[in-house]
């Protein structure tokens, strides 16, 4: 399911329940958008492709990171380019991430 087809979320009554955690599931996974996303509106909006590491930094910034990446090199080896980094935050407000 694309993030752009995601059905607009209200309430779930009943919260134990397991209609209720699957639904719940399924609004979360709406609420971002995967790296393969974020990519091809970039490609198709910029004529660029973003680096997995861009989108990451970006996403660091905006504070949509979980955790941290048991790979991430300190410093950043591959930070985003400064002439990128507005494309691919386009790309999240397009999602409604940021």
């Amino acid at each position: 399911m694309s993030l752009l087809e995601c059905p607009v979320y209200t309430t779930v009554e009943g919260r134990g329940s397991k209609r209720a955690k699957s639904e719940a599931n399924r609004v979360q996974r709406c609420m971002t958008a995967t790296y393969d996303e974020i990519r091809e509106y970039v490609k198709e909006e910029y004529g660029f492709t973003p680096s997995g590491c861009w989108i990451a930094h970006v996403r660091e910034h905006h504070g949509l990171t979980s955790r941290q990446a048991p790979n991430r090199q300190h410093p950043r080896e591959n930070p985003c380019p400064e002439d990128k980094w507005d494309a691919i935050e386009e790309a999240h407000r397009k999602f409604d991430m940021i």
